[in-house]
């Protein structure tokens, strides 16, 4: 055996990749996009409709501040108001529209203070529902943010990702 041939056999080669794993993967990433980009979506959808929507008269009925604990360190204020729609008496417990988010917060407390300051236990403020589901209303409405487009972008890669990951595998003979 000559010196080359030796070589040539000691080359390690990668192992053929298995079309099956592939699509396996390629199902579970748009899997995980879709709810995923639904939340994103209807979060951004609510945010951006939320000017549009009806205005209410609402009673606060607590407020405080407080400040976040972890990476973010803002000040947030802590809100509670009831307001009313047809006859019917909501109450709600966030500033804003979403679940998450900076909405109530700002790295500057005097900010958030003077906020805090409008929003005495008794005082009537303002407030945005959604007339389709009044359960969903917002006193502080905020825009779109950077986070907000970046929690929109990653479901569109997870299912692209996913999409060519079909296509390769479908490329691909069978081991």
């Amino acid at each position: 055996m000559s010196a080359s041939s030796v070589q040539a056999s000691t080359i390690k080669r990668d192992p053929p990749a298995d079309p099956a794993l592939l699509k396996v993967l390629a199902w579970f990433l748009i899997l995980i996009a879709l709810p995923f980009a639904w939340f994103a979506f209807s979060r951004a959808h609510s945010q951006v409709s939320s000017h549009s929507w009806p205005m209410a008269s609402a009673e606060v009925l607590s407020s405080s501040i407080y400040q976040r604990t972890g990476r973010r360190r803002d000040w947030c204020v802590k809100v509670s108001y009831r307001y009313r729609v047809q006859e019917r008496l909501y109450t709600r417990n966030r500033p804003g529209v979403s679940i998450v988010g900076n909405s109530g917060c700002d790295v500057d407390k005097s900010v958030v203070q003077q906020w805090l300051s409008t929003l005495a236990p008794g005082s009537a403020v303002l407030v945005h529902y959604n007339p389709a589901d009044p359960t969903q209303a917002a006193i502080q409405l905020v825009g779109l943010d950077m986070g907000d487009y970046v929690l929109c972008i990653v479901p569109l890669v997870f299912f692209a990702t996913g999409a060519w990951g079909l296509r390769q595998a479908k490329k691909m003979k069978p081991l």
